[in-house]
């Protein structure tokens, strides 16, 4: 994504980024100028909070703004077995005062924090670099489909962007037969930019209904395309991906395994 950060040959990326939208549905971002320095004191971070009682995790459960911590089997889709993860939530920190909180505008509020020194501050750094990354992409978006470069930008004034941090466990604390990591869904943003740890386990679906691997690769984002790029802009430029979240045999390891990601 070089091209992207320093703007040479922007012309040629947006046209790469078109076609493996359209083939595939989902791509790879490399070069994209997120410090590894701050991709890993994000993750350790996480690990960390993961790590501790649940007890204390829930001292921040998600609040009335979408902001916190959600305990396992809490996501659960009629019909199914809950997915089996743990998350903690935050998005654009706006103070109780401001005119969309105040209107009760929906996942507009103030972040909430554990009381931990070693949390915010990482978990901060890579919301917004990972946001910035986010915005260069939505402009590239904008060249791919031959239109005005700000023509997604300009509707994210004052945006509603989500980034969660996701605990997978071992699969042999699952309490319902058939439980994965997260079952197959779209997401319903524009575009998410996901990282993953070294275990890996993210499986997207291709346009005949197959599921490809999505092996993690050091250095690198997954970029999918949400729902929104198509309802709400009225385009269809890419096969809207399906992912999954899957682990191989019933425990990976005692160790947790941790997944982020922003939905712009």
């Amino acid at each position: 994504m070089s091209p992207l950060v320093d703007g040479s040959n922007i012309q040629e990326l947006a046209k790469k980024l078109r076609s493996a939208c359209e083939d595939i549905g989902f791509f790879y971002a490399v070069n994209h100028s997120v410090s590894n320095t701050v991709i890993k004191n994000a993750f350790e971070a996480s690990h960390r909070f993961f790590d501790q009682p649940l007890e204390w995790r829930m001292q921040v459960h998600k609040d009335r703004f979408h902001r916190g911590y959600l305990p396992l089997g809490t996501t659960k889709y009629p019909g199914k077995p809950a997915d089996l993860k743990d998350s903690f939530d935050i998005g654009v920190d706006l103070p109780l005062t401001h005119p969309d909180v105040e209107g009760g505008l929906p996942l507009h509020g103030p972040n909430q924090w554990p009381v931990a020194e070693w949390f915010k501050e990482p978990a901060e750094l890579y919301f917004s670099a990972v946001k910035s990354f986010g915005f260069k992409l939505l402009l590239l978006f904008a060249k791919s489909l031959d239109l005005e470069d700000d023509f997604f930008l300009r509707h994210y004034d004052n945006p509603t962007i989500l980034m969660r941090m996701l605990h997978y466990p071992p699969q042999s604390e699952a309490k319902e037969e058939g439980s994965i990591g997260a079952l197959a869904h779209t997401d319903y943003g524009v575009i998410t930019v996901l990282a993953q740890d070294p275990l890996g386990g993210l499986e997207l679906e291709r346009r005949d209904g197959s599921w490809i691997k999505a092996p993690y690769i050091p250095g690198t984002f997954v970029v999918n395309i949400g729902d929104l790029m198509g309802r709400c802009y009225h385009l269809d430029p890419c096969n809207f991906s399906k992912t999954r979240y899957l682990f191989s045999g019933k425990a990976l390891s005692p160790y947790l395994k941790s997944i982020f990601f922003i939905e712009l």
